[in-house]
């Protein structure tokens, strides 16, 4: 018997094209990425604008000797306000940290060997700086100041103690050579008691010194007992020469 005729037909899933809305997307986020980024663009270009012209007007104001003046910081522009504001306080700062070491360097040649005149000094100045410096802004001041006295005043000290040190020592030097006129002088006249007291005293001062090492001072005593002897023995020639005549001043040679 035959079989009817059957018809068979093999259907298969339809994929359906989206290709035009997926490039649509596409082009969208493209276009919202390029306005980010232009956006970004000009902020970074805003900030860097205000940036300069805040340290410029921060400097400018220090030097004028007026206060420093912000700008208020809205949400509409606020970005470009803070950023003014953060570099007029930086460029306010590094003015007056430049006057500092202008001015403390200055003091310090002032008084180089004064450490009490330097503080006095220093310590006037820093009150009229602290006076009148921008609230804000006093701590990195301070700060300033504080460096610069902290690398002067080891140094002043130090060269005021080697001054007192040569002062001394020049004074000791000073007595040493009087002393030694006197001893000298003494010995001519005979009055060896005199004389050896004022050697004592020059002995005594060449040792007190501090700029001179030990075979310094050994010299220079010799020297004071040789010019001591050789007046002793002036004096006794002379003597001689007064009371018997020049050939028994000869004989005493």
């Amino acid at each position: 018997m035959a079989k009817p005729f059957q018809e068979q037909v093999n259907i298969q899933p339809q994929t359906v094209s989206t290709g035009q809305p997926q490039a649509l997307m596409s082009l969208s986020e493209k276009l919202d990425s390029f306005a980010s980024f232009n956006a970004q663009r000009l902020a970074d270009k805003q900030i860097q604008e205000a940036t300069i012209k805040g340290q410029e007007a921060g400097i400018a104001q220090q030097q004028a000797g007026g206060p420093l003046e912000l700008k208020e910081e809205t949400f509409i522009g606020g970005i470009s306000k803070k950023a003014f504001n953060t570099a007029a306080r930086e460029g306010y700062v590094k003015s007056l940290d430049n006057d500092n070491i202008e001015a403390i360097t200055n003091l310090a040649a002032e008084n180089s060997t004064n450490l009490a005149g330097f503080n006095d000094a220093v310590n006037a100045y820093a009150k009229g700086v602290m006076d009148n410096v921008d609230p804000a802004s006093k701590s990195a001041v301070a700060l300033s100041i504080d460096s610069m006295v902290s690398r002067y005043r080891p140094k002043i000290q130090a060269a005021q103690a080697q001054k007192v040190t040569n002062e001394a020592n020049n004074e000791q030097a000073i007595n040493a050579t009087e002393r030694s006129r006197l001893a000298q002088s003494s010995a001519f006249e005979g009055d060896t008691e005199q004389a050896g007291i004022n050697l004592a005293a020059a002995i005594d001062s060449v040792n007190n010194r501090t700029d001179l090492s030990d075979s310094q001072k050994a010299s220079a005593i010799r020297g004071l007992q040789l010019q001591e002897r050789q007046s002793a023995l002036s004096g006794e020639i002379a003597r001689t020469y007064e009371g018997e005549g020049a050939q028994a001043a000869l004989d005493s040679l």
